[in-house]
C-alpha cells in the first residue's frame, strides 16, 4: 500500500519538472512555441511588435458614461460616446478620489498661466486706480445665475444642434492689457417729452416765488436761449461695473430651456396678454414650430427661432402677476417675476447676439420688437431707442412696408409681415412721444392697409375666434389712434426737430381745433364692443366676477381700458402746447403778446387738459385700489406705461393749478374762470402719489417719480395756500422764498404729514457712487466744473423719460424753505 503511493508521488514530480522544463524551453527558444502552434519564426516575430490587446482605463469618466456604466475614452472636451450621442459632456471630480495622478507638465502650465493673468490684473491696477471692481459670488450674491442653477431643465441644446450657429473666435488675446478712458453718453429730449414740459414748469414756479433762476444749464444748454428740451451727458467707466441684477452673460446658460409642462403655460400666458396686445406672431404657426420642436428634442432649430421663444417666455413671466397674483403677494411675486424674466431675457440677448448680422427676416424684426418692448416695460427703457432702431432699419430691409412685394407672399405671412410692419410703426410713434424726437417712420412711409382677422386672410379655415376679433379691434383702434399721434407731434411740436419752431397763440388753437376733431371721429369710429370706458365702468361692485366664466368679459374690459388710457393721453398732449402758452405767459408776461387772445379761448384747452389728467389719475387709482388682485393687476399694462400716463397727467395737473395761482394773483378781470376748483385738483394730486406708491414697492424709477410729485405738490399747495384757494391747515407757518424787497410774497408754505422712510435709501442702493453728470438742471459748477451730487440717481439716463436728476435738485430748494415753516 504505502509502495503503491510512493510511485504515484514519484510520477507527479515527474510531471511536473516535465511542465516545467517546457516553460523555461519555451521562454527562451522562441521556435518551440512558433513549431507547436504552427506558427512561423516571422509571423511570430511580426506579432510580437503590435502593442498588446489590453485595456486602457482613464483617470476619470465623465457623468453620461459613469450614468450608463458605459466605457469612457477620457477626451476632452468631450468623449467619445457623448459626441455620438449628442449628450453634454461633463467631467466632475470626486472628493473622494485619493488615487488620480495630475502631471508635474500640467501643473507647471497651470502655475505659468496663473502668474500671466496675475501679471496682467497688477497692470491694469496699477493703470486706472479709479474704478473700482468687486467681482460677485456667482453663487450667493447673483441672484440670477441661483435661479438659473437651480430651475430644473428638461433640455440643454448645444450650439452645434442650432441650424445657423457660427464659429466664434476667442475674444482672450493681448488687447487684453489695454484700458480705455470713461466713455461718453449723450442724449437729447425734444418738445414732446416730460423733460422738455418740465422746463416750462420750473420756469412757471421760478417766477410765482420770485427765483431769479429756475436752474443752473449745462454747458451744452447755456447758449441755446430757445431750446426748451433738455440734454444730457454722462461719463462713466468704459466697463460697466456688474451689480447682482446685471450678471455677466457668460453665467448665464443659453441653450437651456424650462420644462415642458412650464414652457407650455408661459406660451398660454403670453398669447392671452402681450400676444393680445400686440398681435403680429401668428399662433398657431409658432405652436406648430414649438410642438415640432419639442417632439425632435429642439434638434436643428433656428437660432433666431429660438431667441424669439426666449424672449416670449420672457414678456410671460414679468407680466404673470397682472392675472395670477394677489394683493398681499404682490411684491414678492414682482421681485420673483423680475428676476426669472431676466434669465429668459439674457438668454434671448446671448442667442441673438451678433449671430444675425448675416441673415434678417420677420422673426428677426418680431424679436427685436418685443426686446424693445420688453426694455420698455423694465427699468431699462432707455435701451429701448437703441434696439428700435435696429427693428426699423431690418424691417426696410425686407420690404415691410411695400404693399406691392407683399404679393409674392403667400395671404398668411402678407398678414403676419402687415402686422410686423405696424408693430414698429406704434413703437415708433411711442418713443418719438415720449423721448421728443423726431419719427424713425414718417407717416407718409405707412401705406399698407390696416390688418385683418387671421381666420378672414385662410377664408374661415381656421374658425372664428372671439379673442382674435378683439384683438384685432384693439390693435387697430392704436394704430388709428397713433395716426393721429404722429399728427400731434409733426404740427404742434415741430416734428420734435427742436429747430425754433415757435408757433402763434392763433395758429396753435387752431390747429389743436383741428386735431381735436380728428379724434372724436376716431372715437365715433370706435366698435361697439371696443367703445372707451369711464371712471365708473371699474368700480368694485362693477367689475366682473374672479371666476373663469367671466374671462371673455375681463379680457374685453382689459383692452378698452387701456385703449383709454392711451386715449387720454394723447388727448393732454394735444392740449398741452396751449398749456405751455400759460406758463410762459408767467414766466415773461411783459412781452408775451399773445395773453389777451388766450384769456378770451384759452379756458376750454385748460378745462380739457385738467378734465383728462383727472381721469387718468382716476382710473389708474381705481385700478389699484380695486378688491381683488385679478381686479388689480388684470386691468392695467406693464407698470412703465401705468408710471408714465399717472406721472404725466399729475404734472399736467400741477401746471394747471399754477397758472389758476397766477390768474388769482394778477386780479385782473379778463382773467379766466375754470369750473375745476383748485381744492379738488390738489386732492387728485394727492391720488396720483398714492397710485405711483401702490404700483411697485421696490422699483427705483417708480420711487424717483413719487419723490418727485410729492415735493412738487408741496410748492403747488404753498402756492395756492398763499393766493387763499386752498384751505390753510391749523399749524402752517408762513415762510418766504427768494424775493426782492419791493416785490410782495405769496409763497407762503403748508405743513404735510411726515413721510416714512426716506426714498433715496431705495434709490442710491445702499453706497452706489454717483457718476458725474452734466445734465439740465443743477449740478454743473461754472467754477469746479462738473460735481458731484447726492441725490443724482444710480439709474442714469433711465429716468431720461420722466425727468432730469437736476429737475427734482430745484424742488429741494423749495422743499427745504417748506420743511424749515415746518419746524418754526
Amino acid at each position: 500500500m504505502h509502495q503503491s503511493d510512493r510511485v504515484t508521488d514519484d510520477g507527479r514530480s515527474a510531471h511536473h519538472a516535465d511542465r516545467s522544463q517546457q516553460r523555461r524551453q519555451k521562454a527562451v527558444d522562441p521556435e518551440w512555441t512558433s513549431a507547436k502552434n504552427g506558427i512561423s519564426a516571422a509571423d511570430q516575430a511580426s506579432e510580437s511588435n503590435d502593442p498588446p490587446s489590453k485595456r486602457r482605463r482613464v483617470a476619470l469618466a465623465c457623468t453620461v458614461c459613469r450614468g450608463r456604466k458605459s466605457r469612457c475614452d477620457g477626451m476632452r472636451p468631450k468623449c467619445s460616446l457623448c459626441i455620438e450621442l449628442g449628450f453634454e459632456c461633463v467631467y466632475q471630480q470626486s472628493a473622494s478620489y485619493s488615487n488620480i495622478i495630475i502631471g508635474k507638465e500640467y501643473l507647471s502650465s497651470i502655475e505659468d498661466r496663473l502668474k500671466e493673468v496675475e501679471g496682467r490684473l497688477a497692470s491694469l491696477e496699477n493703470r486706472d486706480r479709479n474704478v473700482v471692481y468687486q467681482p460677485a459670488n456667482p453663487n450667493t450674491s447673483n441672484g440670477v445665475s441661483s435661479l438659473d442653477s437651480e430651475k430644473q431643465e428638461t433640455a440643454c441644446l448645444r450650439e452645434e444642434s442650432l441650424e445657423d450657429a457660427e464659429t466664434v473666435e476667442d475674444p482672450i488675446d493681448a488687447m487684453g492689457a489695454v484700458t480705455f478712458a470713461q466713455e461718453e453718453d449723450c442724449a437729447f429730449f425734444g418738445p414732446s417729452s416730460n423733460i422738455a414740459f418740465l422746463r416750462h414748469v420750473s420756469r412757471a414756479v421760478a417766477r410765482l416765488t420770485h427765483d431769479p433762476e429756475p436752474w443752473k444749464p449745462s454747458p451744452a444748454e447755456h447758449h441755446s436761449v430757445g431750446f426748451t428740451g433738455g440734454f444730457i451727458n454722462t461719463s462713466g467707466p468704459a466697463s460697466p461695473i456688474p451689480t447682482p441684477r446685471d450678471p455677466p452673460l457668460d453665467q448665464v446658460n443659453i441653450y437651456a430651456l424650462p420644462p415642458d409642462s412650464v414652457a407650455r403655460e408661459l406660451l398660454t400666458w403670453y398669447f392671452s396678454n402681450t400676444g393680445l396686445l400686440f398681435p403680429y406672431i401668428h399662433e398657431h404657426s409658432f405652436m406648430a414650430t414649438f410642438e415640432q420642436a419639442s417632439k425632435d428634442k429642439f434638434k436643428g432649430v433656428r437660432r433666431i427661432w429660438l431667441a424669439l421663444l426666449n424672449i416670449v417666455f420672457a414678456h410671460a413671466v414679468v407680466h404673470a402677476r397682472e392675472i395670477t397674483t394677489t394683493p398681499g403677494s404682490v411684491e414678492s411675486a414682482s421681485a420673483k417675476a423680475s428676476a426669472e424674466s431676466e434669465i429668459y431675457f439674457r438668454r434671448a440677448s446671448g442667442l441673438f447676439n451678433d449671430k444675425n448680422a448675416n441673415g434678417t427676416g420677420t422673426k428677426t424684426v418680431q424679436f427685436l420688437l418685443l426686446m424693445g418692448q420688453y426694455l420698455q416695460g423694465t427699468q431699462k427703457s432707455v435701451q429701448t431707442w437703441k434696439t428700435h432702431g435696429l427693428a426699423v432699419r431690418a424691417a426696410f430691409q425686407i420690404g415691410l412696408h411695400s404693399s406691392d412685394l407683399a404679393r409674392v407672399f403667400p395671404p398668411l405671412e402678407q398678414e403676419v409681415r402687415k402686422r410686423t410692419w405696424f408693430g414698429c410703426i406704434m413703437l415708433d410713434r411711442t418713443l418719438s412721444m415720449t423721448f421728443g424726437r423726431p419719427p424713425a417712420i414718417p407717416d407718409s412711409y405707412v401705406q399698407v392697409d390696416l390688418p385683418m382677422e387671421f381666420s378672414v386672410v385662410d377664408g374661415g379655415a381656421t374658425g372664428t375666434d372671439k379673442k382674435e376679433s378683439l384683438s384685432i379691434a384693439f390693435f387697430n383702434g392704436t394704430i388709428s389712434l397713433y395716426k393721429v399721434l404722429c399728427t400731434i407731434i409733426d404740427s404742434l411740436y415741430g416734428q420734435n426737430l427742436a429747430c425754433s419752431f415757435k408757433a402763434s397763440a392763433v395758429d396753435t388753437i387752431a390747429l389743436v381745433y383741428k386735431i381735436e376733431n380728428q379724434l372724436s371721429e376716431w372715437q365715433r369710429g370706435l366698435p361697439s364692443h371696443m367703445r372707451l370706458i369711464a371712471t365708473q365702468d371699474i368700480l368694485p361692485e362693477r367689475l366682473p366676477h374672479v371666476e373663469g366664466s367671466a374671462e371673455e368679459a375681463w379680457r374685453q374690459l382689459r383692452l378698452r381700458f387701456i385703449l383709454t388710457l392711451r386715449y387720454t393721453n394723447v388727448r393732454i398732449l394735444l392740449h398741452r402746447p396751449v398749456l405751455v402758452k400759460f406758463l410762459d405767459g408767467l414766466s415773461n408776461p411783459a412781452s408775451h403778446q399773445d395773453t389777451s387772445l388766450l384769456q378770451q379761448v384759452g379756458t376750454i384747452h385748460i378745462q380739457i387738459a385738467i378734465k383728462s389728467a383727472k381721469e387718468i389719475i382716476c382710473l389708474v387709482h381705481n385700478a389699484l385700489q380695486s378688491a381683488t388682485g385679478r381686479s388689480k393687476w388684470g386691468l392695467l399694462g406693464a407698470w412703465w406705461f401705468s408710471l408714465y400716463y399717472t406721472f404725466n397727467a399729475a404734472l399736467v395737473l400741477g401746471a394747471c393749478v399754477l397758472v389758476q395761482i397766477d390768474q388769482k394773483a394778477s386780479e385782473n378781470e379778463s382773467n379766466m374762470s375754470l369750473t375745476e376748483s383748485t381744492e379738488d385738483m390738489c386732492l387728485h394730486l394727492e391720488m396720483a402719489i398714492e397710485a405711483i406708491r401702490h404700483l411697485d414697492s421696490d422699483n427705483r424709477m417708480v420711487a424717483r417719480c413719487r419723490d418727485y410729485l410729492e415735493q412738487f405738490v408741496q410748492v403747488v399747495q404753498a402756492l395756492a395756500i398763499g393766493q387763499g384757494l386752498i384751505p390753510q391747515p391749523h399749524n402752517w407757518q408762513p415762510v418766504t422764498y427768494h424775493q426782492p424787497t419791493n416785490q410782495a410774497s405769496f409763497g407762503q408754505v403748508p405743513p404735510v404729514p411726515p413721510h416714512g422712510a426716506s426714498d433715496y435709501g431705495v434709490l442710491l442702493g445702499g453706497g452706489a457712487a454717483a457718476v458725474g453728470a452734466s445734465v439740465g438742471m443743477g449740478i454743473y459748477n461754472h467754477n469746479g466744473g462738473i460735481v458731484a451730487n447726492s441725490k443724482q440717481s444710480p439709474l442714469g439716463m433711465e429716468l431720461g423719460e420722466f425727468m432730469l436728476d437736476g429737475d427734482l435738485e430745484f424742488l429741494s430748494s423749495h422743499s427745504f424753505a417748506y420743511n424749515r415753516g415746518v419746524a418754526q
